[in-house]
């Protein structure tokens, strides 16, 4: 054995790292109550995760449990229930004629009434708006984060009138120069 390893093995029995009598004499090499990562066995929400420790207290399972849309409760992925008088019962599935909370209509068309015409386009100010091709959402884009005005639902560089392009806001009546007429 090397220098090295008499070294460490030393180290090892100074230490008492392994089998043999700890300071209350147990032959297992630790005290009556080890140290635990957590809890033996509980469960626990940790804002939308739940976390199930391992029998032995020295490892836990955690699932997102919004990845899954579901809500964590009591440490277990449940889905959202509407509660009354404390009593609560399973929220309505999708398909029941009714968009309930946390139905979208992207998450149930059944239900839910689109939010836009597919494909349609619009600005807001210098926002550019385009409806997404299923009519479930909008998909937007600030135009000045990339110094560009919106037109019409599009970003476009700065329009000047007689640059030969017609872009933005620019039209046959405003800029005859840059858009030809029909």
């Amino acid at each position: 054995m090397g220098r090295l390893g008499a070294v460490v093995l030393a180290a090892l029995v100074v230490l008492g790292v392994g089998c043999g009598n700890d300071a209350r004499g147990d032959q297992d090499g630790c005290a009556p109550s080890c140290p635990t990562l957590c809890t033996p066995s509980s469960k626990t929400c940790k804002g939308t995760v739940a976390e199930t420790c391992a029998a032995d207290g020295q490892s836990r399972e955690s699932v997102d449990c919004a990845t899954e849309g579901l809500v964590c409760a009591e440490g277990a992925c449940l889905p959202s229930e509407p509660c009354g008088d404390g009593a609560c019962l399973p929220s309505e599935p999708c398909g029941d004629g009714a968009c309930s909370d946390g139905e979208t209509f992207a998450s149930c068309p059944e239900d839910c009434e689109p939010v836009c015409e597919p494909n349609t386009k619009m600005c807001e100010g210098n926002v550019a708006k385009v409806c997404a091709a299923d009519g479930g959402s909008w998909m937007t884009f600030d135009c000045t984060l990339a110094i560009l005005v919106c037109h019409e639902g599009s970003c476009f560089g700065s329009s000047v009138c007689g640059d030969g392009a017609c872009i933005g806001p620019e039209t046959p009546a405003s800029c005859p120069d840059d858009c030809p007429g029909p």
